[in-house]
């Protein structure tokens, strides 16, 4: 148990550094779109420091629930890091942003920092499921983990789509986006990432008690993107821009999870 502590420590402290870099970075670019990338790349490098670490001061790891879950973790963290990156790159600054900005005044910079690393603590619960699924005692059975696969792999291709989907849009229109998967769901990338996590703690599931810490992850991740710093802040910001055709947009397409039947009847409709 000690040893468990030691990694989760380990990954805490790696995942914190990395946010610490994005203030540096945010502060001196006033972008803060650039927040998001190290948030993806300083979890996934906290995630496998912690790994590693486990693996050095005695922790049983079966080799392949550890790969398993390191491989996910990085084919999501590269295809999420490399669309942050390239949307940072290409804007002057992520709205929320803006409004903490305007909102702290004179206190931003220390505010900022405070934020940042409370968005690590936020996001321990993703760490936990993390090493949960990483180190679920072996011996490793492949059959256990296609279901957590599976479901991780769908995430991942909703959040892509979606992401595709809003990109193909933005090259011919400027209004609001209900293209594709955005006219079943206000935040389809959003929904991709709740079943992604979902499928993490899957991977880990029916292993006593590494499964039940495993479950923290999606719950926590759901209730950050529905009520927190995801859904709100950003339906503040697109009321604002796109007044009562918003207002409409909200009427017809769910928040977050579709209903088919629903969305259908609403296409006939119109």
């Amino acid at each position: 148990m000690v040893g468990v502590l030691l990694s989760f420590g380990v990954a805490w402290a790696v995942f914190a550094l990395g946010m610490l870099g994005a203030w540096v970075v945010e502060r001196r670019t006033g972008n803060g779109g650039w927040v998001d990338v190290f948030w993806t790349l300083s979890l996934t490098t906290g995630t496998a420091a912690g790994v590693f670490a486990a693996s050095r001061i005695g922790v049983p790891i079966e080799l392949g629930y550890a790969a398993t879950t390191l491989v996910m973790l990085m084919l999501w963290g590269g295809r999420l890091g490399a669309h942050l990156f390239a949307r940072s790159g290409s804007k002057q600054d992520d709205p929320r942003y803006q409004e903490m900005r305007a909102a702290w005044g004179d206190r931003v910079a220390v505010q900022m920092l405070f934020n940042l690393q409370a968005q690590v603590i936020l996001s321990l619960p993703l760490v936990i499921t993390l090493l949960a699924a990483a180190m679920v005692p072996g011996p490793f059975e492949v059959l256990k983990v296609i279901p957590g696969i599976a479901i991780a792999g769908l995430g991942l291709v909703i959040g892509w789509k979606a992401d595709r989907d809003l990109a193909i849009f933005k090259r011919s229109n400027k209004g609001l986006c209900s293209y594709g998967l955005w006219g079943w769901s206000r935040h389809p990338n959003y929904v991709g990432e709740i079943i992604f996590w979902a499928g993490i703690a899957a991977l880990s599931l029916g292993h006593g008690i590494s499964g039940a810490f495993a479950a923290v992850g999606p719950v926590a991740i759901y209730i950050l993107l529905r009520f927190v710093s995801g859904v709100p802040m950003l339906e503040r910001h697109m009321s604002e821009k796109y007044g009562e055709a918003f207002a409409t947009y909200c009427e017809t397409t769910p928040a977050l999870f579709p209903w088919p039947l629903a969305h259908f009847s609403r296409t006939k409709s119109e």
